[in-house]
């Protein structure tokens, strides 16, 4: 380790990009350098998503393994390309003076299965929502998320960057005009939303009226939302449902599962076909539609159960 690796012990997020560049730059290969540079950057999105101020020795294993948490829950990835992903982070992290130990997922190859509300307990946590808050600005917009999450299949990142502007009406049909995955910045696309959703954003909205934050969903500061406090609150409420209708949500209760939710609900609750189901996920290949289609050891023991009966 150099001389002045050992000095520095804290890293502040507004300035790790610095060091992610200069990371980025001894890298022999062109490969190798955007592969870190994908990765880099995502992880320092997570940062500011999650409003980590700095990263210093003390705190830096436990951020990481925060982070390889937050790709369990919320991404596709096989424990190999998660394990990948935290050996490459911890390079960096070697880099900076700060060497850690972080413990690899047992690699099976495969993605881990997925995570789903049923739509009955959907309602339940809306009821449990309607029921409980005091608050009404809160009670409008917490609900109006989790119907927006479920009904549009949004990527909680979709929702939070929403503006008011993006919330529009055409043709007596709502829509939210979202900036989704993988898209240009200036390419929108119009996601069309029921009744009972748009009910819920008028509540809101109506709510909120004196707030002057631009965002569709704001906190009580009148600032953008993360994602770290949508997920603190889904966890609040699935506890209220759970103690109240003895249920087991809250293990499976993050940001991301309503659009697991939806794809399940309309493969096997509608029967609505695979190739609309992708089409309305805006998935770019059907073998990704597909997994929500495998039933869970559960599901499996029902059918079982009912079949012998």
């Amino acid at each position: 380790m150099l001389e002045h690796e050992k000095k520095i012990k804290v890293y502040k997020i507004n300035n790790l990009s610095k060091h992610i560049n200069n990371f980025i730059k001894l890298q022999d290969m062109e490969t190798t350098r955007q592969n870190y540079k994908i990765l880099l950057d995502k992880f320092y999105n997570y940062c500011l998503e999650n409003q980590i101020k700095e990263i210093n020795y003390n705190n830096c294993e436990n951020i990481i393994k925060e982070y390889k948490a937050n790709l369990l829950n919320n991404s596709n990835l096989a424990s190999s390309s998660i394990n990948n992903y935290i050996l490459r982070l911890q390079s960096f992290f070697n880099y900076l003076g700060m060497p850690t130990r972080i413990k690899k997922l047992n690699n099976n190859n495969s993605s881990k299965p997925y995570k789903y509300l049923t739509k009955h307990e959907i309602d339940l946590l809306l009821e449990t929502i309607k029921d409980t808050t005091k608050n009404k600005e809160l009670k409008a917009r917490n609900m109006a998320i989790i119907s927006l999450l479920f009904t549009g299949g949004l990527r909680v990142k979709e929702l939070l960057n929403l503006t008011k502007q993006d919330y529009i009406t055409q043709n007596n049909i709502s829509y939210v005009n979202i900036n989704g995955k993988g898209k240009a910045k200036d390419t929108k696309e119009l996601i069309a939303i029921p009744d009972t959703t748009k009910e819920l954003i008028n509540s809101y909205l109506l709510a909120r009226n004196n707030r002057q934050c631009n965002y569709l969903f704001c906190n009580i500061q009148d600032k953008q939302l993360t994602r770290q406090a949508i997920n603190l609150m889904l966890h609040k409420e699935a506890i209220k449902t759970d103690n109240i209708y003895n249920l087991n949500i809250n293990p499976r209760c993050s940001s991301h599962v309503f659009r697991h939710s939806l794809a399940r609900y309309l493969l096997i609750n509608k029967n609505v076909p695979i190739s609309q189901v992708k089409d309305i996920l805006r998935h770019e290949n059907i073998e990704t539609t597909s997994k929500y289609l495998t039933n869970s050891q559960e599901e499996i023991t029902n059918i079982r159960i009912n079949l012998l009966n």
